[in-house]
């Protein structure tokens, strides 16, 4: 129709908002221009004329052949730790609309007979903090915990590495409390006979996270991100392409496909040999789907390790010199 229009996002639900004043500007659609950003200008001056409230959960109209439904990182706020259980969740929150996600994401599992993996918090286990997770819903009415995050962002999820040890030495009490904690060890879940491993956000950039779970037996992985806080831009489409970088350099190493679901980000499914498939911008559909490949075995770097570049160094320089002898040789014989 001609006309334009702005937008920004805020997580969170309305029973939630009169806590949470001023409102903060937490998340947009990729290629939407943003109306105002909270660090620049009062809120009053955003000009906003229509505020959406907690749209509901919706599972795709077909899942024919489907057999798992993927949604990203932080799909339930980040002030509701979930406790797993065989029917139903417990929740540290009463806030009646989070009640309503939980509600909708288990009624979508169980609608659509499809597992629903989704971003979320985990309580804390027999000590420690809450911890960033992967959650299954599964058709049955239950929640399992199949993945806590085990690289935190530091500043952000956890306390930067040495600073807690510096405090301590200094004589100074280490923030504990607000701090998301670590997982024990990387998560897998079997899917339909296969086992599949979990990414969060920027765990893509670390191969011990992707080569471990296939040393596990998985398969294949699925990954969950919010790319929200890149903004927008150039500044903002350079992170956002290395992000999917370190999602195809995980795929090679590991000869695993990998399906990506993301807040504020593309949707995007990954070959075993690196190579990005399809990408939800390109489909243009609120569900991106495909067939996520995997390669049976271990691949060379699965059982090398972190020792792939100094086997291979060791290897090139065996090759040169034994091109180096043969050369002198048939120098020699001449």
């Amino acid at each position: 129709s001609g006309n334009k229009f702005t937008l920004d996002g805020q997580w969170g639900f309305l029973s939630e908002f009169h806590s949470k004043l001023p409102p903060v500007a937490q998340w947009n659609f990729k290629g939407v221009k943003r109306a105002w950003t909270s660090a620049g200008r009062p809120f009053e001056q955003a000009g906003f004329d229509t505020i959406i409230v907690n749209p509901s959960m919706e599972a795709p109209t077909s899942v024919q052949g489907v057999d798992l439904l993927l949604l990203p990182e932080g799909t339930i706020p980040s002030g509701v730790q979930v406790v797993p259980g065989p029917v139903g969740v417990g929740a540290a929150s009463d806030d009646a609309g989070t009640a309503a996600l939980l509600s909708d994401l288990l009624d979508a599992a169980s609608g659509s007979g499809v597992p629903l993996l989704a971003g979320g918090y985990a309580a804390p286990e027999e000590t420690g903090e809450a911890a960033n997770a992967a959650l299954l819903f599964t058709p049955g009415g239950g929640i399992d915990v199949v993945h806590r995050k085990r690289h935190l962002v530091p500043g952000i999820e956890a306390g930067f590495p040495g600073v807690g040890r510096l405090m301590a030495f200094l004589g100074w009490t280490p923030r504990r409390g607000g701090w998301l904690g670590p997982g024990r060890a990387p998560g897998t879940f079997l899917l339909e006979g296969r086992r599949l491993g979990v990414l969060i956000c920027y765990e893509s950039a670390f191969p011990a996270a992707a080569r471990i779970p296939a040393t596990l037996g998985a398969e294949a992985f699925v990954s969950l991100t919010h790319e929200g806080w890149f903004g927008d831009g150039l500044l903002g489409a350079i992170p956002r392409e290395q992000h999917i970088a370190h999602l195809r350099l995980r795929a090679v190493e590991s000869r695993s496909g990998i399906l990506r679901s993301a807040a504020d980000g593309e949707a995007v499914l990954v070959d075993p040999r690196g190579r990005v498939t399809a990408r939800g911008a390109e489909e243009g559909d609120l569900w991106l789907t495909g067939t996520l490949e995997g390669v049976a075995g271990l691949s060379f770097h699965a059982r090398v390790g972190h020792h792939t570049g100094g086997v291979l160094l060791l290897l090139v320089l065996a090759l040169a010199g034994t091109a180096a002898a043969g050369g002198v040789g048939l120098r020699g014989r001449g």
